[in-house]
């Protein structure tokens, strides 16, 4: 995410939508007078207190005192920075944001992260989808191909055959070491893949961009589960898995159910309880709880 944009893209990427249109694509508005009143989604009410002003192009809440512009909503809403607002809505309008950082990542662009876990995740997947073995495995333990496929799930073949593949599909060994996805081998020369031989969990943040995997192990093998190095995009104590997929769940229900990993998110989203998401771990640390 950048860490500066400039005023003038703020002033596009603002003035592109009208704030009724896209607030009442989140709930319902009504037409008072010059203005549009709805109930607050941010507290519960009786009666409307939300006001939204065309002529001003801002909103506010009589009840409890939120207010603002379009980012502002945006960043209550999906509970994210003004940066992160900012790009969300620049991306509905096809506006491009630079994405690079300052001080001493400088130069580094985020980006070329995102892109890169696209590419990988896709050819996950494919992998996933030829081999009849893993989609076995995963019949047995009761996912089916539409979960499977909403979920983004996808198998890393062992390191030898996953960098053939990746360099067959334009995949850069610079990107795959930039986004520590191939890592040097110790005692001898060369790289070898990260997640190897294991099922994979694209890790989606708020912006529903995959920022990291999951691998796991389909045997009784050790660690069973690894995830993604930190970096640029990926922080694992700052994002709940399944959250991308359920917080429209949550807002209408108005809780969330917390549990430990990623199979336990997908199984209970195929029973149809989708206000689900998970630590990624056995403890729930404090930026994961102001989530």
């Amino acid at each position: 995410m950048p860490s500066f944009i400039s005023q003038e893209l703020i002033e596009r990427v603002s003035n592109h939508f009208d704030i009724v249109e896209i607030i009442s694509q989140y709930i319902p508005l009504k037409k008072t007078g010059r203005n549009y009143k709805a109930l607050c989604p941010f507290h519960e009410e009786k009666t409307p207190s939300f006001v939204v002003s065309p002529e001003k192009q801002l909103f506010h809440c009589f009840g409890c005192g939120v207010g603002g512009n379009l980012f502002a909503f945006f960043m209550k809403w999906e509970k994210i920075t003004f940066p992160e607002a900012v790009k969300m809505i620049a991306d509905r309008a096809g506006i491009s944001i630079p994405t690079m950082d300052t001080g001493r990542k400088k130069g580094v662009r985020r980006e070329e992260f995102y892109h890169t876990n696209q590419l990988v995740a896709r050819l996950f997947q494919e992998i996933l989808e030829k081999n009849r073995a893993i989609q076995d495995y995963l019949r047995k333990r009761g996912f089916t191909q539409k979960v499977i496929r909403e979920f983004g799930l996808g198998y890393a073949p062992p390191s030898g055959d996953f960098l053939k593949l990746a360099r067959q599909k334009g995949i850069s060994l610079k990107n795959l070491k930039q986004s520590n996805l191939v890592v040097t081998s110790q005692g001898k020369e060369g790289w070898y893949a990260w997640f190897r031989s294991r099922l994979i969990f694209p890790i989606f943040n708020a912006e529903e961009r995959i920022c990291g995997f999951a691998g796991r192990v389909l045997d009784n093998s050790l660690p069973k589960y690894v995830n993604s190095s930190q970096s640029l995009i990926f922080d694992k104590g700052k994002i709940l898995y399944g959250l991308n997929f359920s917080k429209e769940a949550i807002r209408k229900k108005e809780e969330m159910i917390l549990v430990e990993g990623y199979t336990d998110v997908i199984a209970l989203h195929q029973a149809g309880i989708e206000n689900v998401v998970a630590s990624m771990g056995t403890s729930l640390t404090p930026s994961q709880a102001r989530l």
